[in-house]
C-alpha cells in the first residue's frame, strides 16, 4: 500500500455533505494573497483558539460513559480537573483545524473577522478542501517513516475530513450529563443491596448497550465538532487533520510492513482500522501552524469586505483580476433603496 492509498482510506468527509458545496472564510487581505500567490493554507493547532472548549467531546464523552457498569473502573484517563486538562490539552494538541463557514451572507462574521472593514472572503468547496487534506495525509504519511526513525518517537497524520460542526448549549449537555450519571448511582445502590457486585460485561445483555447507544448524548465519535450555541451564526464547517504519535519499535516497524503489504492476510483489518492502533500526540512538541499544499484554482472568487475604503477597494480589486480570481459583492451594510429600479409616480 503507498501512502497516496493509505490516504484515500484515512479522508474521512462526512457523507451528509455536497462535494460541491460552496465555503466561505473572512481573512485579511495577506491571507488570501498568501493562499493564492503560494498555493497553500493555513491549519491552526486547536489549543489556539480562543474557545477553551475546543475539543471537548473527549471529556463529556468518556463523563457519560461512567455511567455504564463496565466503565466504573476508572478507565476514562482522567480523574480530576488536573488530568482533566492534561487529558484535553493531548487532544487539542493533536488536531489541526481549517475553518470554514457555509453561509455566504453574515454581517456577524464580516463584523468580527474583518474589524478593520478591509477583510476579504475567500470562496472555495469541500472538494477543493477534501484534495488539500489528501495531499496533507501524503506528507505526513506513517509510510514515509524509515529505519533511521527507529527508537525514536514519530508523528504522523491518521486521519482526516471535512465535516460540519453541531451546536448546543454546553452547561445544559454538562446537566443532562450529571443527571445520567446520578441516576445510574441510584441504580447502582439498590442493585448492590441484594448482590455483592455489578454484572461484568458479558454478563450483560448485548441490546442494552445497542439501547444505551441510541440514547447518548454525545454521539460523534469524531473531536473538535462540537461547539456552543453562542457560536451558531458560524455556520461552520471544518478541514480537520488529526495527528498520531508512537514511538518507533519492533512493533510499529512490523505494523508499517504489514501496510505496505497487500498480499499480508492481516494488511485489509490494518488499513481499515488503522487510526485505531495510535494514541495521541503527548511527548512531542508540535508547531502551532502548518502548511498544506493547496491547487491554483483553490479560490473561486474573493469578495471585499463592503465597507472598505475605495482606495484600499481599488488596490486591491487591480491585485485579484492580474491573478484572474472573480470578483463577487456583497450585499451586507448596504443599503436597500439603492438597488430600487421602480419608483412609485408622484
Amino acid at each position: 500500500m503507498q501512502a497516496s492509498e493509505l490516504s484515500k482510506l484515512q479522508l474521512k468527509t462526512s457523507p451528509g455533505l455536497d462535494k460541491t458545496q460552496a465555503l466561505y472564510r473572512i481573512v485579511d487581505f495577506f491571507a488570501a494573497a498568501d493562499i493564492i500567490q503560494n498555493q497553500r493554507i493555513r491549519l491552526s493547532r486547536a489549543d489556539t483558539f480562543s474557545d477553551q472548549n475546543e475539543g471537548i467531546e473527549i471529556l463529556l464523552g468518556s463523563l457519560e460513559a461512567t455511567a455504564l457498569p463496565h466503565m466504573q473502573c476508572g478507565s476514562t484517563g482522567w480523574s480530576d480537573l488536573k488530568t482533566a486538562r492534561q487529558t484535553h490539552a493531548h487532544l487539542q494538541q493533536s488536531h489541526y483545524v481549517s475553518c470554514w463557514s457555509s453561509k455566504a451572507e453574515s454581517v456577524a462574521m464580516w463584523s468580527l473577522y474583518s474589524p478593520d472593514h478591509c477583510g476579504v472572503r475567500i470562496k472555495t468547496s469541500v472538494q477543493a478542501l477534501e484534495y488539500v487534506l489528501l495531499d496533507f495525509l501524503n506528507q505526513k504519511s506513517f509510510l514515509n517513516t524509515s529505519l533511521t526513525d527507529s527508537d525514536k518517537h514519530i508523528v504522523f497524520a491518521s486521519e482526516a475530513g471535512v465535516y460540519p460542526v453541531s451546536y448546543t448549549s454546553l452547561p445544559n449537555l454538562l446537566k443532562k450529563i450529571n443527571r445520567k450519571i446520578k441516576v445510574f448511582e441510584r441504580f447502582k445502590a439498590r442493585y448492590k443491596q441484594s448482590n455483592p457486585e455489578l454484572p461484568g460485561l458479558t454478563e450483560i445483555p448485548r441490546r442494552y448497550y445497542e439501547r444505551e447507544k441510541q440514547r447518548n448524548l454525545i454521539s460523534n465519535t469524531k473531536t473538535c465538532l462540537i461547539k456552543d450555541s453562542s457560536f451558531e451564526h458560524e455556520y461552520e464547517i471544518r478541514a480537520l487533520v488529526r495527528l498520531a504519535e508512537t514511538k518507533f519499535d519492533k512493533l510499529t516497524l512490523e505494523l508499517k510492513k504489514i501496510a505496505e503489504d497487500p498480499k499480508d492476510e492481516r494488511h485489509h483489518s490494518l488499513k481499515n482500522h488503522f487510526t485505531e492502533f495510535f494514541g495521541l500526540v503527548k511527548i512531542t512538541q508540535l508547531p502551532r501552524f502548518e502548511f498544506a499544499h493547496c491547487s491554483g484554482d483553490f479560490v473561486t472568487a474573493v469578495t471585499i469586505d463592503p465597507r472598505c475604503p475605495s482606495h484600499k477597494r481599488h488596490f486591491m480589486e487591480k491585485w485579484f483580476r492580474e491573478k484572474n480570481i472573480p470578483i463577487e459583492d456583497s450585499y451586507c451594510f448596504g443599503y436597500i433603496p439603492d438597488s430600487f429600479s421602480i419608483f412609485p409616480k408622484s
